[in-house]
Protein backbone atom coordinates (compact mmCIF):
# COMPACT_ATOMS: atom_id res chain seq x y z
CA UNK A 1 0.00 0.00 0.00
CA UNK A 2 2.22 1.94 0.68
CA UNK A 3 4.63 1.40 -2.27
CA UNK A 4 1.43 2.63 -4.14
CA UNK A 5 1.33 5.97 -2.83
CA UNK A 6 4.44 7.77 -3.88
CA UNK A 7 3.24 7.18 -7.89
CA UNK A 8 -0.23 8.45 -7.19
CA UNK A 9 1.65 11.59 -5.71
CA UNK A 10 3.67 11.78 -8.75
CA UNK A 11 0.45 11.90 -11.06
CA UNK A 12 -1.20 14.49 -9.26
CA UNK A 13 2.09 16.54 -9.76
CA UNK A 14 2.70 16.05 -13.35
CA UNK A 15 -1.01 16.89 -13.54
CA UNK A 16 -0.97 19.85 -11.59
CA UNK A 17 2.31 21.09 -13.74
CA UNK A 18 0.48 20.46 -17.08
CA UNK A 19 -2.64 22.42 -16.09
CA UNK A 20 -0.09 25.25 -15.05
CA UNK A 21 1.13 24.57 -18.42
CA UNK A 22 -1.79 24.86 -20.65
CA UNK A 23 -2.82 27.87 -18.43
CA UNK A 24 0.39 29.78 -19.37
CA UNK A 25 0.09 28.87 -22.83
CA UNK A 26 -3.52 30.49 -23.27
CA UNK A 27 -2.92 33.71 -22.76
CA UNK A 28 0.73 33.85 -24.70
CA UNK A 29 -1.27 32.34 -27.75
CA UNK A 30 -4.28 34.68 -27.79
CA UNK A 31 -1.62 37.65 -27.44
CA UNK A 32 0.44 36.39 -30.70
CA UNK A 33 -2.94 36.47 -32.43
CA UNK A 34 -2.85 39.05 -35.50
CA UNK A 35 -5.00 41.74 -34.59
CA UNK A 36 -7.61 43.00 -36.85
CA UNK A 37 -6.79 45.89 -39.41
CA UNK A 38 -9.28 48.59 -38.37
CA UNK A 39 -12.70 49.70 -40.67
CA UNK A 40 -11.58 53.02 -41.16
CA UNK A 41 -14.15 56.41 -41.61
CA UNK A 42 -13.64 59.69 -41.67
CA UNK A 43 -14.91 60.25 -37.91
CA UNK A 44 -11.23 59.19 -37.06
CA UNK A 45 -9.49 62.06 -37.95
CA UNK A 46 -11.10 63.94 -34.93
CA UNK A 47 -8.82 61.49 -32.65
CA UNK A 48 -5.95 64.28 -31.19
CA UNK A 49 -2.29 62.38 -32.08
CA UNK A 50 0.38 63.63 -29.33
CA UNK A 51 2.98 63.84 -31.58
CA UNK A 52 4.23 61.31 -34.62
CA UNK A 53 7.03 61.08 -36.85
CA UNK A 54 6.64 60.11 -40.56
CA UNK A 55 9.66 60.04 -43.66
CA UNK A 56 9.12 61.21 -47.57
CA UNK A 57 11.76 58.50 -48.83
CA UNK A 58 12.50 56.85 -52.11
CA UNK A 59 12.21 53.52 -51.66
CA UNK A 60 12.94 51.10 -54.23
CA UNK A 61 14.06 47.33 -54.96
CA UNK A 62 10.57 45.14 -54.72
CA UNK A 63 7.21 47.11 -54.36
CA UNK A 64 5.87 46.13 -51.43
CA UNK A 65 2.33 45.36 -53.51
CA UNK A 66 4.02 42.90 -55.30
CA UNK A 67 5.53 41.17 -52.17
CA UNK A 68 3.97 37.71 -51.00
CA UNK A 69 3.20 38.48 -47.54
CA UNK A 70 0.07 40.99 -48.28
CA UNK A 71 -3.81 40.88 -49.22
CA UNK A 72 -5.93 43.39 -51.48
CA UNK A 73 -6.13 45.39 -54.30
CA UNK A 74 -7.72 47.67 -56.62
CA UNK A 75 -11.44 48.51 -54.87
CA UNK A 76 -13.80 50.20 -56.48
CA UNK A 77 -14.53 53.29 -53.93
CA UNK A 78 -18.12 54.86 -53.54
CA UNK A 79 -17.45 57.92 -55.61
CA UNK A 80 -16.65 55.13 -58.68
CA UNK A 81 -13.05 55.70 -58.56
CA UNK A 82 -10.42 52.54 -58.30
CA UNK A 83 -7.68 52.80 -54.95
CA UNK A 84 -5.46 50.00 -54.84
CA UNK A 85 -5.57 48.71 -51.14
CA UNK A 86 -3.36 46.01 -49.99
CA UNK A 87 -2.98 44.85 -46.08
CA UNK A 88 -0.08 42.88 -44.67
CA UNK A 89 -0.29 39.27 -44.07
CA UNK A 90 -0.39 39.67 -40.37
CA UNK A 91 -3.22 40.78 -40.29
CA UNK A 92 -6.86 38.93 -41.08
CA UNK A 93 -8.27 38.84 -44.28
CA UNK A 94 -11.56 41.65 -44.55
CA UNK A 95 -12.61 42.56 -47.57
CA UNK A 96 -14.20 45.06 -45.84
CA UNK A 97 -10.63 46.65 -44.48
CA UNK A 98 -9.61 47.44 -48.16
CA UNK A 99 -13.51 48.77 -49.30
CA UNK A 100 -13.38 51.07 -45.99
CA UNK A 101 -10.00 52.67 -46.78
CA UNK A 102 -11.45 53.15 -50.57
CA UNK A 103 -13.67 54.51 -49.52
CA UNK A 104 -12.25 56.82 -47.02
CA UNK A 105 -9.25 58.29 -49.21
CA UNK A 106 -11.85 59.19 -52.04
CA UNK A 107 -13.66 61.38 -49.47
CA UNK A 108 -10.26 63.18 -48.88
CA UNK A 109 -9.95 66.07 -51.29
CA UNK A 110 -7.71 64.85 -54.49
CA UNK A 111 -6.98 64.83 -57.79
CA UNK A 112 -6.02 62.32 -60.43
CA UNK A 113 -2.97 61.30 -58.91
CA UNK A 114 -5.22 58.74 -56.48
CA UNK A 115 -5.18 56.46 -59.58
CA UNK A 116 -1.14 55.90 -58.96
CA UNK A 117 -1.76 55.61 -55.26
CA UNK A 118 -0.62 52.39 -53.59
CA UNK A 119 -1.92 52.03 -49.66
CA UNK A 120 0.50 49.37 -47.81
CA UNK A 121 -1.02 49.18 -43.95
CA UNK A 122 1.03 46.89 -41.66
CA UNK A 123 1.76 46.69 -37.79
CA UNK A 124 4.29 48.81 -36.22
CA UNK A 125 7.34 46.57 -36.92
CA UNK A 126 6.77 46.16 -40.39
CA UNK A 127 6.32 50.10 -40.91
CA UNK A 128 9.76 50.26 -38.89
CA UNK A 129 11.24 48.18 -41.07
CA UNK A 130 10.06 49.73 -43.96
CA UNK A 131 10.02 53.07 -43.08
CA UNK A 132 12.25 53.76 -40.44
CA UNK A 133 12.61 53.76 -36.64
CA UNK A 134 10.39 55.45 -34.65
CA UNK A 135 8.03 56.58 -38.06
CA UNK A 136 4.00 55.74 -37.91
CA UNK A 137 4.05 55.76 -41.71
CA UNK A 138 6.15 57.13 -44.77
CA UNK A 139 5.64 57.65 -48.56
CA UNK A 140 8.28 55.60 -50.68
CA UNK A 141 8.08 57.76 -53.79
CA UNK A 142 9.61 55.32 -55.98
CA UNK A 143 6.90 52.71 -55.90
CA UNK A 144 4.34 55.40 -55.16
CA UNK A 145 3.69 53.75 -51.49
CA UNK A 146 2.16 55.37 -48.49
CA UNK A 147 2.94 52.74 -45.70
CA UNK A 148 0.36 53.42 -42.73
CA UNK A 149 -0.64 51.11 -39.81
CA UNK A 150 -3.13 48.60 -39.82
CA UNK A 151 -4.73 50.23 -36.27
CA UNK A 152 -4.62 53.70 -34.33
CA UNK A 153 -1.37 53.33 -32.35
CA UNK A 154 -1.37 52.89 -28.69
CA UNK A 155 -0.95 56.60 -28.07
CA UNK A 156 -4.34 57.35 -30.19
CA UNK A 157 -3.31 58.44 -32.81
CA UNK A 158 -5.97 57.24 -35.83
CA UNK A 159 -5.04 55.47 -38.47
CA UNK A 160 -7.47 58.50 -40.35
CA UNK A 161 -4.85 60.84 -39.18
CA UNK A 162 -1.65 59.41 -40.30
CA UNK A 163 -3.23 58.60 -43.95
CA UNK A 164 -4.26 61.45 -44.29
CA UNK A 165 -0.81 63.38 -43.49
CA UNK A 166 0.61 60.63 -45.57
CA UNK A 167 -1.72 61.72 -48.76
CA UNK A 168 -0.74 65.32 -48.67
CA UNK A 169 2.90 64.33 -49.28
CA UNK A 170 1.48 61.90 -51.99
CA UNK A 171 -0.15 65.14 -53.45
CA UNK A 172 3.23 67.04 -52.93
CA UNK A 173 4.79 64.63 -55.24
CA UNK A 174 2.43 65.33 -58.06
CA UNK A 175 2.49 68.88 -58.04
CA UNK A 176 4.64 71.64 -59.27
CA UNK A 177 6.41 74.38 -57.63
CA UNK A 178 9.63 75.52 -59.74
CA UNK A 179 12.57 76.12 -58.87
CA UNK A 180 12.05 73.85 -55.88
CA UNK A 181 10.25 70.52 -55.09
CA UNK A 182 6.80 70.56 -54.06
CA UNK A 183 7.87 67.62 -51.77
CA UNK A 184 10.07 69.64 -49.63
CA UNK A 185 8.70 73.03 -50.09
CA UNK A 186 4.83 72.56 -50.75
CA UNK A 187 3.17 73.18 -53.95
CA UNK A 188 3.36 76.66 -55.28
CA UNK A 189 0.25 78.08 -54.29
CA UNK A 190 0.42 77.01 -50.61
CA UNK A 191 4.17 77.41 -50.46
CA UNK A 192 3.98 81.19 -51.84
CA UNK A 193 0.89 81.80 -49.60
CA UNK A 194 3.15 80.58 -46.29
CA UNK A 195 6.10 82.26 -47.15
CA UNK A 196 8.08 79.14 -47.84
CA UNK A 197 10.71 81.34 -49.81
CA UNK A 198 11.18 84.38 -47.28
CA UNK A 199 11.31 81.92 -44.13
CA UNK A 200 14.46 79.53 -45.65
CA UNK A 201 16.16 82.14 -45.99
CA UNK A 202 15.75 83.56 -43.01
CA UNK A 203 16.55 80.55 -41.45
CA UNK A 204 13.22 79.66 -39.70
CA UNK A 205 12.27 76.78 -42.64
CA UNK A 206 14.24 73.73 -43.37
CA UNK A 207 12.97 72.36 -46.64
CA UNK A 208 13.16 68.09 -46.68
CA UNK A 209 14.73 68.03 -43.36
CA UNK A 210 12.97 64.97 -41.47
CA UNK A 211 15.43 65.08 -38.37
CA UNK A 212 16.47 67.61 -35.94
CA UNK A 213 14.14 70.15 -37.90
CA UNK A 214 11.27 68.56 -38.71
CA UNK A 215 8.41 70.69 -36.93
CA UNK A 216 10.02 73.43 -39.49
CA UNK A 217 9.48 70.97 -42.73
CA UNK A 218 7.64 73.11 -44.97
CA UNK A 219 7.21 69.46 -46.89
CA UNK A 220 5.43 68.66 -43.48
CA UNK A 221 3.60 71.42 -42.72
CA UNK A 222 1.84 71.39 -46.13
CA UNK A 223 1.04 68.02 -45.29
CA UNK A 224 -0.48 68.59 -41.72
CA UNK A 225 -2.14 71.77 -43.81
CA UNK A 226 -3.54 69.27 -45.92
CA UNK A 227 -4.52 67.19 -43.17
CA UNK A 228 -6.17 70.17 -41.08
CA UNK A 229 -8.07 71.21 -44.68
CA UNK A 230 -10.05 67.71 -45.01
CA UNK A 231 -10.82 67.34 -41.14
CA UNK A 232 -12.97 70.64 -41.92
CA UNK A 233 -13.62 69.54 -45.10
CA UNK A 234 -15.45 66.48 -43.49
CA UNK A 235 -16.25 67.29 -39.71
CA UNK A 236 -19.20 67.04 -38.24
CA UNK A 237 -20.97 69.04 -35.46
CA UNK A 238 -19.63 68.35 -31.79
CA UNK A 239 -15.88 67.95 -33.38
CA UNK A 240 -13.53 69.69 -30.89
CA UNK A 241 -10.13 71.70 -31.74
CA UNK A 242 -8.03 69.58 -34.55
CA UNK A 243 -4.64 68.39 -33.45
CA UNK A 244 -1.77 70.24 -35.18
CA UNK A 245 1.96 67.89 -35.47
CA UNK A 246 4.69 70.41 -36.46
CA UNK A 247 5.22 74.08 -35.42
CA UNK A 248 2.82 76.21 -34.11
CA UNK A 249 3.84 78.90 -36.64
CA UNK A 250 2.96 76.87 -39.85
CA UNK A 251 -0.88 76.81 -38.01
CA UNK A 252 -3.26 77.66 -41.55
CA UNK A 253 -5.47 80.41 -41.86
CA UNK A 254 -8.15 81.07 -44.09
CA UNK A 255 -5.58 82.37 -47.07
CA UNK A 256 -3.26 79.14 -46.12
CA UNK A 257 -6.76 76.72 -46.74
CA UNK A 258 -7.77 78.17 -49.74
CA UNK A 259 -4.44 78.22 -51.10
CA UNK A 260 -4.12 74.70 -49.92
CA UNK A 261 -7.51 73.33 -51.91
CA UNK A 262 -6.79 75.45 -54.88
CA UNK A 263 -3.36 73.37 -55.32
CA UNK A 264 -5.10 70.00 -54.58
CA UNK A 265 -8.07 70.43 -57.07
CA UNK A 266 -6.62 72.78 -59.75
CA UNK A 267 -2.74 72.03 -59.55
CA UNK A 268 -0.33 74.65 -60.77
CA UNK A 269 0.49 73.97 -63.82
CA UNK A 270 2.99 76.55 -65.79
CA UNK A 271 4.37 80.32 -65.63
CA UNK A 272 1.15 82.93 -66.63
CA UNK A 273 2.76 84.52 -69.84
CA UNK A 274 1.57 88.16 -70.91
CA UNK A 275 2.67 90.81 -73.49
CA UNK A 276 4.41 94.28 -72.97
CA UNK A 277 4.62 96.93 -75.67
CA UNK A 278 5.71 99.97 -74.81
CA UNK A 279 8.11 103.03 -76.02
CA UNK A 280 11.22 104.12 -74.72
CA UNK A 281 10.96 107.59 -73.50
CA UNK A 282 14.27 110.01 -72.80
CA UNK A 283 14.80 109.97 -68.92
CA UNK A 284 16.06 113.59 -67.95
CA UNK A 285 19.33 114.38 -65.82
CA UNK A 286 20.82 117.18 -64.21
CA UNK A 287 23.62 117.98 -65.54
CA UNK A 288 25.61 120.94 -63.14
CA UNK A 289 27.21 123.96 -64.54
CA UNK A 290 31.00 123.66 -65.13
CA UNK A 291 31.72 127.23 -63.15
CA UNK A 292 29.85 129.26 -60.72
CA UNK A 293 30.35 132.26 -63.03
CA UNK A 294 28.23 130.42 -65.39
CA UNK A 295 25.74 129.36 -63.37
CA UNK A 296 22.31 130.22 -64.02
CA UNK A 297 19.18 129.47 -62.48
CA UNK A 298 17.94 127.67 -65.04
CA UNK A 299 18.55 124.12 -64.32
CA UNK A 300 20.54 122.59 -66.93
CA UNK A 301 18.70 119.04 -67.94
CA UNK A 302 20.13 116.65 -70.70
CA UNK A 303 18.74 112.89 -72.06
CA UNK A 304 21.26 110.60 -70.89
CA UNK A 305 19.23 107.34 -71.79
CA UNK A 306 15.76 106.18 -72.59
CA UNK A 307 13.42 103.92 -70.29
CA UNK A 308 10.45 102.32 -70.57
CA UNK A 309 8.93 100.99 -67.13
CA UNK A 310 6.29 98.50 -65.88
CA UNK A 311 5.14 97.58 -62.45
CA UNK A 312 4.07 93.77 -62.53
CA UNK A 313 1.96 91.75 -59.86
CA UNK A 314 3.35 88.78 -58.35
CA UNK A 315 1.26 86.39 -56.41
CA UNK A 316 3.69 83.58 -56.25
CA UNK A 317 7.48 82.92 -55.82
CA UNK A 318 9.43 81.46 -58.25
CA UNK A 319 11.12 82.20 -61.49
CA UNK A 320 10.01 85.68 -63.73
CA UNK A 321 11.52 85.43 -66.94
CA UNK A 322 11.46 88.95 -69.12
CA UNK A 323 12.31 87.82 -72.67
CA UNK A 324 13.14 91.11 -75.08
CA UNK A 325 11.39 91.42 -78.77
CA UNK A 326 12.07 94.07 -80.91
CA UNK A 327 14.05 96.91 -79.01
CA UNK A 328 16.34 99.61 -79.68
CA UNK A 329 20.46 97.86 -79.20
CA UNK A 330 22.25 97.69 -76.38
CA UNK A 331 19.13 97.32 -73.90
CA UNK A 332 19.59 96.25 -70.61
CA UNK A 333 16.65 94.90 -68.19
CA UNK A 334 16.41 95.74 -64.68
CA UNK A 335 14.14 93.96 -62.24
CA UNK A 336 13.54 94.97 -58.68
CA UNK A 337 11.17 95.19 -55.87
CA UNK A 338 8.70 97.56 -54.19
CA UNK A 339 11.61 98.45 -51.81
CA UNK A 340 14.12 99.22 -54.97
CA UNK A 341 16.40 96.23 -53.85
CA UNK A 342 17.87 94.96 -57.93
CA UNK A 343 16.70 91.31 -58.24
CA UNK A 344 17.98 90.75 -61.55
CA UNK A 345 20.01 92.31 -64.30
CA UNK A 346 19.92 91.27 -68.08
CA UNK A 347 22.17 92.83 -71.37
CA UNK A 348 21.39 89.67 -73.90
CA UNK A 349 17.65 90.85 -74.09
CA UNK A 350 16.83 88.47 -71.16
CA UNK A 351 16.58 88.29 -67.27
CA UNK A 352 15.27 85.93 -65.12
CA UNK A 353 14.52 86.64 -60.87
CA UNK A 354 13.76 84.81 -58.27
CA UNK A 355 10.51 86.03 -56.40
CA UNK A 356 10.44 85.31 -53.17
CA UNK A 357 7.66 87.00 -50.80
CA UNK A 358 7.71 90.18 -53.18
CA UNK A 359 4.44 90.56 -54.74
CA UNK A 360 5.24 93.24 -56.75
CA UNK A 361 7.83 93.43 -59.16
CA UNK A 362 9.30 96.55 -61.15
CA UNK A 363 11.01 96.02 -64.86
CA UNK A 364 12.79 98.75 -66.28
CA UNK A 365 14.27 98.42 -69.95
CA UNK A 366 16.84 101.11 -70.81
CA UNK A 367 18.56 101.67 -74.12
CA UNK A 368 20.35 104.24 -75.28
CA UNK A 369 18.70 105.20 -78.04
CA UNK A 370 14.70 105.29 -78.24
CA UNK A 371 12.52 103.22 -80.26
CA UNK A 372 9.83 100.76 -79.57
CA UNK A 373 10.11 97.72 -77.04
CA UNK A 374 8.02 94.81 -76.85
CA UNK A 375 8.79 92.08 -74.68
CA UNK A 376 7.12 88.85 -72.96
CA UNK A 377 6.90 88.02 -69.26
CA UNK A 378 6.39 84.67 -67.68
CA UNK A 379 5.47 85.20 -64.17
CA UNK A 380 4.82 81.62 -61.58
Amino acid sequence: MTGSVVPMRALRALALVAACAAAAIVPAAADSAPRRAKLVSGTGLQASPPAFRDSVRAGGGRSLADAGNRWGGAVTARTGETVNVYVSSSYPVDPSVTQRMADFVASLYHGSELQSAIFYLAPPAEITRVCGGGDSGCVLTAQNTIVAPGADLRDGTSVETIIAHEYGHFVALYRQNPPWRALDWGPKRWASQANVCARARAGTASPGNEGANYDLNPGEAWAETYRLLNYRHLALPGWGAAPWNVDDSWQPDAGDLDAARADVLVPWQNPTLTSWSATLQPQAAFRPPLAKKKAKKVRHLSAVAYQATRTLKTPRDGTLVVSLGQVPAGATITVGDGAGHVLATGTDGSAQATICGQRTATLTVTAPSAGPLTATLATP
